[in-house]
């Protein structure tokens, strides 16, 4: 016969074949067991074979016949046979004789198939010998004792018992307690984990101790200096189970054990809202963001953690850090907020807001103060329970836009040239969710337009508002688009709400450059004059002289910069009345801003034989005119042109003409 499984075991030699034989049996004899390796044992005293023998592939699962006494001749054979016998299944069956007395003692190697066949439990091993005369011999038995289960089988051992938070005040009497499982036996032994971060499937962990399993529930001794190694949590606390055999359980269910080691966190100080600074928290303060300061406390560690609560809505918890900032800063979200005061909520409301602390998952305690909050809406809101979308913002779509005319050109949000010098008309339509007292307040840009703030009258409320913009806070801002809004204010209510700005087209400011001024008129009677004298610059001579000297101002208040260029313009007029032209006397220069010119320079009228003596041959007998003098630049697409300066031109003496300078 041979085994089930279709193989037989690998044995040192090959044999011949059987050959038959009649025989007649004899009365068996007793044999020697047959011999397994020790290091295949783990427990002698009931032959337990180590685990790894029956499932790892690198371990050879082997056990050994020993050679009998008489052995056939070399002409003559011995039959052996090996069986297992729960399941009487031969393992083995060969003839040998003394010449196969080498191959002894014989060694039969078992493969995994029919390992797997074998169960759990006892596995005896015997051989019979059926000798070449016809004689049976019988072996003692080789009982080995198969176990594949570990402590559970497939089940997850139970958790450990929860234990006290730890502290210095406990740490050196910390005990585990094993729970007491159905399949405890003698050689088991657990060994447990204490950990920081709580392990995942597959993980490769070394446990923290082991100890053999004894009367259950056992309590195992936590040492102090592996808490303090392992320092403050949430720790985690778990074990397995292996069995004298080598079998090893599932990982247990992890225990989480509070820790808090060191001097713990006193002296905590109430939070800090500085948004309540002013008895109330409103929609601006949430606008620019409600923030909860926890303040310094002593004993804190960088891994002590800190969490705010507001109303009962607890933060995220967060590490003081290695820096420890203080105070640490928690900003409360809007929605937060808006919660805790309620949409059906008017008035002012307590909210409690207060922070903890903790050392691992060791609550340290807190401290909390009562806030005031009103976000009471003003004006035009949605329906519903939540807030508006873009709420906490102040800026309410909803209200209804000022409009703003000229007087002049009477077009909406325009004001053209013709309405220079004129006050503007402000029109708003009142809003129904206004209520009479409410405050209006309107701005220009951001200059508060202090006239035209208006306390609302119930016959207001769903109608056409008009008011009046000065004309000096137009010239103020100057040209451009002017953001035009209002605000409103309902007394005994703290938050301020704005309506959106409506865009105002500002061109109705000219730019009136001041007049050129003359240099080097008389300074005594007729004063002011332009005669010979006024020719030249004796205090800085000049190559350029004769010439009637201009001085043109600083351009760049009118907005010129480097780059840019100015026109300008000179003519005369006969005698001291009227407007007759002195033919050919006309001058125009264009001249480029540098940095050195543009806050000013001097223009000079030259030649003189060109543009100054004709004065003198255009009126006789009386020889005089009127010179006139200005600039024009261009900006905007606009050009501007300053004042005209005019000036008495006398450029003779008794004699004649003025006597010019070799």
């Amino acid at each position: 016969m041979s085994d089930s499984s279709g193989k037989r075991p690998a044995v040192k030699k090959g044999q011949p074949k059987l050959r038959s034989i009649r025989v007649q049996y004899a009365q068996p004899q007793e044999l020697a067991a047959p011999g397994v390796d020790a290091a295949l044992i783990a427990d002698p005293a009931d032959n337990t074979v180590k685990v790894e023998y029956l499932e790892d592939d690198s371990k050879v699962f082997q056990i050994t016949i020993p050679a009998w006494a008489s052995m056939a001749p070399p002409t003559m054979f011995d039959t052996l046979t090996v069986t297992h016998v729960q399941t009487g299944k031969t393992v083995l069956e060969e003839q040998y004789n003394r010449d196969d007395a080498a191959d002894f003692p014989l060694l039969i190697t078992f493969d995994r198939a029919q390992l797997d066949g074998w169960t759990d439990g006892d596995n005896t091993f015997r051989y019979e010998v059926l000798t070449y005369n016809g004689a049976h011999d019988v072996s003692d038995d080789l009982t080995l004792r198969f176990d594949r289960k570990p402590p559970y089988d497939k089940a997850t051992p139970l958790v450990f018992p929860p234990i006290p938070d730890i502290t210095d005040a406990n740490k050196a009497s910390v005990k585990l307690t094993l729970p007491v499982y159905a399949d405890r036996a003698d050689g088991d032994e657990v060994h447990w984990l204490w950990l920081k971060e709580k392990p995942e499937p597959g993980d490769d962990i070394t446990p923290t101790g082991s100890v053999a399993v004894g009367v259950l529930p056992q309590e195992i001794s936590v040492p102090a200096s592996v808490i303090e190694g392992v320092g403050d949590g949430g720790v985690w606390a778990l074990y397995v189970l292996s069995d004298k055999a080598g079998n090893v359980s599932r990982i247990s269910l992890p225990q989480e054990v509070g820790v808090a080691i060191g001097p713990l966190p006193a002296n905590l100080q109430p939070p800090l809202v500085a948004a309540a600074d002013d008895g109330v928290i409103d929609q601006q303060d949430v606008f620019e963001g409600v923030v909860v300061q926890v303040q310094a406390f002593d004993n804190a560690k960088p891994t002590d953690e800190v969490r705010v609560i507001w109303d009962g809505v607890e933060s995220e918890w967060r590490e003081v850090g290695n820096l420890k900032t203080f105070p640490m800063d928690f900003r409360m979200t809007a929605k937060v907020v808006w919660d805790s005061y309620g949409a059906s909520s008017t008035g002012e409301v307590a909210v409690t807001v207060g922070y903890e602390v903790r050392r691992g998952t060791v609550p340290q305690g807190g401290m909390d103060i009562e806030v005031m909050v009103n976000l009471e809406r003003v004006g035009p809101v949605d329906p519903g329970p939540g807030p508006d979308p873009e709420w906490p913002d102040p800026v309410n779509p909803r209200l209804p836009l000022a409009a703003v005319y000229g007087k002049v050109s009477d077009t909406e949000n325009t004001l053209l040239p013709e309405d220079e010098f004129e006050d503007a008309r402000l029109l708003v339509h009142i809003h129904d969710s206004l209520q009479e007292d409410d405050q209006l307040t309107f701005y220009w840009d951001d200059a508060h337009l202090d006239t035209l703030d208006y306390e609302l009258e119930s016959g207001d409320i769903d109608d056409e508002l008009e008011l009046e913009v000065p004309w000096a806070a137009i010239a103020a801002r100057g040209n451009g688009t002017v953001a035009v809004h209002y605000t409103v204010t309902r007394p005994g209510n703290p938050n301020v709400v704005s309506s959106q700005s409506a865009d105002v087209e500002v061109t109705a400011i000219d730019i009136h450059p001041v007049q050129p001024e003359f240099l080097g008129g008389n300074t005594n009677p007729p004063i002011g004059w332009l005669t010979c004298g006024a020719l030249y610059d004796d205090a800085n001579p000049s190559s350029l002289d004769p010439a009637i000297r201009v001085q043109v101002p600083d351009l760049t208040e009118y907005g010129l910069t480097v780059g840019d260029t100015v026109k300008l313009c000179w003519t005369a007029v006969q005698g001291y009345v009227g407007d007759v032209p002195v033919d050919g006397v006309d001058l125009e220069e264009e001249i480029t801003l540098t940095a050195s010119n543009s806050k000013g320079f001097i223009w000079r009228v030259q030649p003189y034989a060109d543009h100054i003596l004709p004065i003198f041959h255009a009126a006789p007998p009386d020889h005089d005119g009127r010179g006139r003098v200005w600039y024009e630049f261009v900006k905007g697409g606009r050009t501007y042109k300053s004042e005209v300066e005019e000036r008495m031109v006398s450029m003779h003496d008794a004699s004649g003409s003025c006597p010019l300078r070799p």
